[in-house]
């Protein structure tokens, strides 16, 4: 099984972004959405939107950039924190 299906869509958008590898914005070219789209075993492109919307909410990405904000705040937090969001 694929580490993408198991692991919770937020965390890898949180990654693309921590590791640079969705430098754009969510309509980009090089955004996230695109990334994920070239996977072997792609997530739903309506999927992708909604994690990126749930980070937005959640004020860890800026909605137009994708960028991470606060930039001090870890990502494993925030991982820890999206996980309890959605219990």
């Amino acid at each position: 099984e694929s580490e993408l299906i198991r692991t919770p869509l937020e965390e890898i958008c949180l990654q693309c972004k921590r590791l640079k590898l969705a430098p754009g914005g969510p309509d980009d070219p090089d955004g996230i959405p695109a990334f994920l789209s070239k996977a072997m075993t792609p997530p739903h492109s309506k999927s992708v939107l909604n994690a990126l919307e749930l980070l937005v909410d959640l004020g860890a990405m800026d909605e137009e950039t994708n960028e991470l904000y606060p930039p001090q705040i870890p990502s494993k937090r925030l991982a820890i924190n999206i996980f309890c969001q959605n219990r």
